[in-house]
């Protein structure tokens, strides 16, 4: 619904120096104008071009935040779908990954969360779905068959509304044979490793990720 590689910039400059990596941080259609599943169609364009240019599967990681956060899962879901070669692994930052908005910390994180609502976030799931079943796996990847997609670092913030998120996906995931990692940034904001460079804690997360790409790609 919202955001731009502009506006990614930063965070995909800090992960890229701390994975000593380069980041592709592509434009990807969005709702309403392109609804569900024009995002994940183009996420997974996108990882294939990469191939195309010649980079290896094995040395490549998806990540992104909050909805971007579900759309790795989604992209992942598609190309493991697709009988493509899989990347490294993915990295899910605050991943909104139930847009039926069943999650308990909607509601008990409510008064903590600065940024995300579940009133928000319910207006945002129809304008990206349009009348598609909010259950459908490659719009909310914690009701798909997570089994055979890469290894997972989830992060999240404890003081969010979509903790919940994060918790369920990485508890599916692990139950799927999925290697997967959860860090729970306590107190934390929603997609806090925004912040780095301002907030300490946002800096050790933007540093493990690096060292968990580094891990995932040597």
């Amino acid at each position: 619904m919202i955001s731009s590689p502009h506006s990614r910039r930063k965070l995909a400059g800090h992960l890229a120096n701390a994975a000593g990596a380069r980041a592709l941080v592509p434009r990807y259609h969005l709702a309403p104008e392109r609804p569900f599943p024009s995002a994940v169609e183009d996420a997974a364009a996108d990882y294939r071009w990469l191939l195309g240019e010649g980079h290896h599967p094995e040395r490549v990681v998806i990540a992104g935040d909050s909805s971007a956060g579900g759309l790795t899962i989604a992209a992942m879901l598609k190309l493991r779908d697709d009988s493509a070669a899989l990347p490294a692994g993915g990295v899910p930052i605050s991943p909104w990954a139930d847009l039926a908005c069943t999650g308990e910390t909607l509601e008990t994180n409510a008064t903590a969360d600065l940024t995300a609502t579940k009133a928000s976030l319910q207006r945002m799931a129809g304008q990206y779905l349009q009348g598609e079943d909010p259950h459908t796996p490659l719009a909310s990847p914690l009701y798909a068959d997570l089994s055979g997609i890469p290894p997972l670092l989830v992060v999240v913030g404890g003081a969010e509304a979509l903790l919940d998120d994060s918790v369920r996906l990485s508890r599916s995931a692990g139950m799927a044979g999925v290697d997967v990692t959860l860090y729970i940034g306590a107190g934390m904001q929603h997609i806090f490793p925004i912040y780095c460079g301002a907030i300490p804690e946002s800096d050790a997360a933007v540093a493990m990720i690096g060292a968990w790409v580094r891990s995932r790609t040597s």
